[in-house]
Formats: structure tokens, C-alpha cells, sequence
């Protein structure tokens, strides 16, 4: 296919997203979801706000009340790197509250005021033992409109999007709202953030003629004054076009408005693919997943979305599990194509959009301060869904290389420093790159699809000041090592 040429004005106003809005993405701004602890030594690390964790109450002690030890460890982390838990919480009961079936699943609660005395005394545990944590957030249950997901049922288990599923996620939601409004009272210093409802963009799709879930929950948090702080949605390439998308969420920033709420929309989990026979972990273990990052930060950004959580487990071999996760570690415990990725985003911290572009079949993000220059090619577009269908049509039309120019509407110019391909090391050797009439001009960078180029550029008129470097490497307290 024909080469695109990417045209970057510096001097002009740009109406896309900031880069603070792009870092919601990454861990400049946000979270992961599902990060191990014990996975952090490994890991070049960045800027990381929270983590998300799903708590699974059903083996842990109700008398005495205790965390269960991978909430004591999540915990312990969060506290000691200064980051904020994010729990997503009522996901199965602990055994004591639940009865079996005559379909022999389970089901709970037997009394909710004994379920509602526990979880009160379990947030209270946790919140009260970890007490520099000075942030909480709570998110109720996941993905519920997934029969196998929702235990609060009185009735054998139903296909995906059921009323019945709905209603049980909705009482849940309304007593745990009960817990945390008294939470708040006992924990006056603490931010409590409560929210849900989580569902995926591929569930919408299967679900019955009933208004969307996400709909139904924001009419009924709102009719029933129970309190709600963030709606949150799961996002994924493979779940539908770009326009899919865009339509799933701007149905909910609609109901949002109509409602007078002044609610964010959040992606509580987010990545390149969760379904294995769309292409699965294959997407999520090469180089698309650390262009995914850019193509889907940039064009979800753009949408409204405040805040993402990039989904992430240790890559395994394809046929093992998990086949189905975004992965930031490899089985050898090395970082991955999207952690490059994720790590490129942060790496943004501390400048300013000068350009975006997406809808194409390439997306570029450029971003600069007073010095740098940092430019994001990425071989992908939002149009497509990365399922298998997807990725062959972006794959047939994509080019295999891009020319970049650099205006400027001053007199400044500027010279190429810096390339990562794939955000990794590119060795001596820069692309081909000329200035011509004060542009500066990269010719012929080569990107095939599914890939991305990291770019950086030095203005030549202004001399660096000491500690520059320092800060554009160590850009949170919590990276820097300190005086060597």
C-alpha cells in the first residue's frame, strides 16, 4: 500500500486530548488490573496510581473477620508504594451467607444483614490496617451479565444478559451501597469512591432487547438515590469497530447528561483482547499490543473516558492458561510488547499534546515541552476490530512505511536524537532524516503494520539545563532511586 506522510505543526493549538487525558491510560495516570505484587522486581518501573483487584470473599474468615492473604499483599503494596486499591467487591460471598441450589450452584445470601454486618466489618479491617492508604476505591462486582459470574441469584443460572441477572447485581449494589455510606461515616478522612456496573462491550452486543445494562443501572442509582461516583465499562479491541465503541460509550455519556448526574466514565478494565478465538493471546503477546496502546489511548481519550485499566496477567504459552489476558510479563518473567508500550505512554509525563491523528490507517501522538520533541507512530486504526476479520483487512491496507515532517511555525528546528522501535533500544542507527526550508523531514521510517516507532527530536536553538534528563527519567518521586 501507498506510504502516508504525517505532517506535525508545532506552534499551533491542538484540539485533541491532552496528554493528561492520554496518561489515564497508562500508568501516568491510572492502573492495572490484576498486577501481583511479587511481579514489581521485574518490571522497569513507572508511575502507577492504582491497582485493581477482584476479591473473592468466599474463603476468607468470617469469624473473626479477616482480609485473606491476596488482599493483605495487594494491600501491603498499595500501601507501601503510595498507590491507590481499587476492590472490586461482592463477587462471590463467604461461604457461612451462602445455600446451594436444587441446580447445585450456589447462592447468597441466606440474610442480608449478616452479609451487610460482614462486609462492614471487612472494609472496616481494611481500611482501618492500612491507614496511610488515604484513597479507596470500591467497584461492585464483575462482569455480572456472565451467568457464571453473578452468585446473588435465587434461580438456576440464566444466559448472558438476563433481567434476572440484572436485577440480582442491582440489590447487591443497593446494600453494598448501604455499607459504604456508613464506611463514610466511620472514615471521615478517607476519599471512598462506589461504582459499577462493569459490563463489557462484547456482552452489549449479546444481550436481550432490554435497555443496555449500563442504562438500566444509572435510571436505577438514580431513582433510588444510591450513591454512585464513577460508571464503569470494559473495553477490549476485539469487542467491535472503533465506531462500536464509540457508540457503546456515547450512549452512556448520554444517559450520563439526561439524568443531571456528574458522574466520569471509567474503563475498569481495557486492553488489545479478551477472546481467544478472535485472535486472543496472539494480539496480546506481539508487537499489536503495545500499538494498541496508542491507537485505542488516543481515540478513547478523545471520546470523553477519564480514567483506564489496562488489564494484565504473565504471558502464557498459547494453549495454556491464561490465554485470554493482556499481559505485561512474558513466562520468563520478561516485560512484554505492551508493557513497552504502556511504559512509552508514561513516558509522556510532563509535556503537552502538539498533535494527534486517528481514524486513519496510521496514528500518530506527538507530545513536547520546552526541549523535547517525542513522536508515537503507530501502525494501527480504530476503524477495525482487532478480531481475526479486523486485523487480515488492516493488515492488506496498511502501508509499511510512513514519512514524517516536522513544521514549526518559529524559527526553531530540530534534529532527530532518539529511536525506539517498539519502544526498544534502536541501537547507533537513525532512520534517514534531512532538513529542508526549517522542516525536518524522516523519510521512509519503516513500520510495518501492527508495529509502532518512537521518535524523538531535540530543539536545536536551546541549550538543556542540569536535571532535565533526571526528571524525563525519574518523572514520579516513587522511581527516582536517589543519589547514586
Amino acid at each position: 500500500m501507498p506510504k502516508e506522510t504525517h505532517t506535525i505543526t508545532i506552534g499551533t493549538v491542538s484540539e485533541r486530548p491532552s496528554v493528561d487525558d492520554l496518561k489515564t491510560f497508562a500508568f501516568g495516570g491510572v492502573t492495572l488490573c490484576g498486577l501481583n505484587p511479587n511481579w514489581w522486581d521485574d518490571l522497569d518501573p513507572v508511575p502507577l496510581k492504582s491497582v485493581r483487584s477482584l476479591q473473592y470473599e468466599h474463603g476468607i474468615s468470617t469469624d473473626p473477620v479477616a482480609l485473606g492473604a491476596t488482599t493483605a499483599a495487594t494491600l501491603a503494596f498499595c500501601e507501601s508504594e503510595g498507590i491507590i486499591p481499587h476492590m472490586v467487591i461482592g463477587n462471590r460471598p463467604p461461604a457461612a451467607f451462602l445455600y446451594e441450589g436444587e441446580d447445585g450452584w450456589t447462592y447468597g445470601p441466606i440474610d442480608w444483614s449478616d452479609y451487610k454486618a460482614f462486609m462492614y466489618a471487612w472494609m472496616s479491617l481494611a481500611l482501618s490496617t492500612y491507614g496511610d492508604v488515604d484513597e479507596w476505591i470500591f467497584e461492585v462486582g464483575n462482569e455480572f451479565e456472565l451467568g457464571e459470574n453473578n452468585n446473588w441469584l435465587t434461580e438456576t443460572k440464566l444466559h448472558i444478559g438476563n433481567k434476572a441477572l440484572f436485577d440480582a447485581f442491582v440489590v447487591l449494589y443497593g446494600h453494598l451501597g448501604e455499607v459504604i455510606t456508613d464506611l463514610r461515616a466511620a472514615f471521615p478522612s478517607k476519599t471512598i469512591l462506589y461504582g459499577g456496573a462493569n459490563l463489557s462491550v462484547y456482552s452489549y452486543y449479546y444481550l436481550t432487547a432490554e435497555e443496555p445494562w449500563p442504562l438500566q443501572f444509572l435510571d436505577y442509582v438514580t431513582d433510588n438515590e444510591i450513591p454512585c461516583d464513577f460508571a464503569s465499562l470494559h473495553v477490549y479491541g476485539d469487542h467491535g469497530s472503533g465506531a462500536d465503541i464509540a457508540d457503546f460509550i456515547g450512549l452512556v455519556s448520554a444517559k450520563i447528561g439526561s439524568l443531571g448526574l456528574s458522574i466520569p466514565i471509567w474503563l475498569t478494565e481495557w486492553g488489545p483482547c479478551s477472546v481467544p478465538n478472535s485472535y486472543g493471546s496472539l494480539i496480546n503477546s506481539d508487537e499489536k499490543a503495545g500499538t494498541f496502546i496508542f491507537m485505542s489511548s488516543d481515540f478513547l481519550a478523545g471520546l470523553g473516558v477519564e480514567r483506564a485499566t489496562f488489564l494484565c496477567a504473565m504471558d502464557f504459552p498459547q494453549g495454556q492458561v491464561p490465554t485470554i489476558n493482556d499481559t505485561i510479563l512474558d513466562i520468563n518473567r520478561d516485560e512484554t510488547f505492551a508493557y513497552y508500550g504502556l511504559k512509552e505512554l508514561a513516558n509522556l509525563a510532563g509535556t503537552r499534546i502538539a498533535h494527534t491523528s486517528d481514524g486513519e490507517l496510521v496514528t500518530t501522538i506527538a507530545a513536547q515541552d520546552d526541549y523535547n520533541l517525542t513522536v508515537v507512530v503507530a501502525n494501527m486504526s480504530s476503524v477495525y476490530s482487532l478480531n481475526t476479520a479486523g486485523v487480515a483487512s488492516m493488515d492488506a491496507e496498511a502501508p509499511d512505511s510512513v514519512d514524517v515532517v516536522i513544521e514549526d511555525t518559529s524559527t526553531d528546528q530540530w534534529r532527530l536524537a532518539g529511536y525506539r522501535p517498539n519502544g526498544q533500544a534502536g541501537g547507533s542507527s537513525l532512520p534517514a532524516w534531512t532538513i529542508s526550508a526549517g522542516n525536518t523531514i524522516v523519510t521512509d521510517l519503516p513500520l510495518p503494520f501492527g508495529e509502532f516507532a518512537v521518535l524523538e527530536f531535540r530543539r536545536m536553538s536551546v541549550a538543556i539545563p542540569n536535571g532535565y534528563w533526571r526528571q524525563r527519567l525519574y518523572p514520579s518521586p516513587q522511581m527516582d532511586p536517589g543519589p547514586e
